[in-house]
């Protein structure tokens, strides 16, 4: 006996990257400077996130809405800058480039910042997958809670003891960590 399947396609309206471009880069923009990645950086994290959507085809609606999908994508670059800026800070502070600061700025203010960048940092990393996810929607995002909710799939309950939960240990972690 022979079973023929239908092989139609599914009708989906797939959001191009181009589109998603024009929609969203000024929110993906302000979302990379919210998780704490400089103004120099956030250009190519701009690029880089939409170069990761062109690779995966656009956006094909799911769970998940178009802004929290692009935010998703956006925590991942922003971590990624951020581990190359850790990197690259040793030679930063190299005498030779001491000299090219920016304006304003001190090998002491500069050190400050970054060290208090990678405190919360740390914090961040401290915190489960999970957690740093809803954490990071709710407070650099801005989304709310039935929305996160949504894009993982989970009642509206957790997201809300997860962030309690994280609210916690993110503020343990910071209290911890000494500049």
């Amino acid at each position: 006996m022979t079973y023929l399947l239908s092989m139609a396609p599914l009708e989906t309206s797939v959001v191009n990257a181009d589109q998603l471009f024009r929609n969203h880069a000024r929110y993906v923009a302000t979302f990379l400077r919210r998780l704490g990645v400089p103004d120099y950086n956030v250009d190519d994290g701009v690029q880089e996130v939409f170069i990761v959507v062109h690779k995966l085809g656009g956006y094909i609606p799911g769970p998940a809405t178009c802004k929290t999908w692009l935010g998703a994508i956006t925590i991942r670059i922003a971590a990624n800058i951020r581990r190359h800026n850790a990197r690259v800070r040793k030679r930063e502070l190299d005498p030779i480039h001491i000299e090219r600061l920016p304006g304003g700025f001190t090998p002491e203010t500069l050190t400050l910042q970054r060290a208090e960048l990678d405190r919360v940092g740390f914090a961040l990393n401290t915190l489960s997958v999970e957690h740093q996810r809803v954490l990071l929607q709710f407070n650099a995002a801005g989304e709310s809670c039935d929305d996160i909710a949504q894009s993982l799939g989970i009642p509206t309950g957790t997201v809300y003891s997860r962030l309690h939960t994280a609210r916690k240990k993110f503020e343990l972690a910071l209290d911890e960590t000494v500049v």
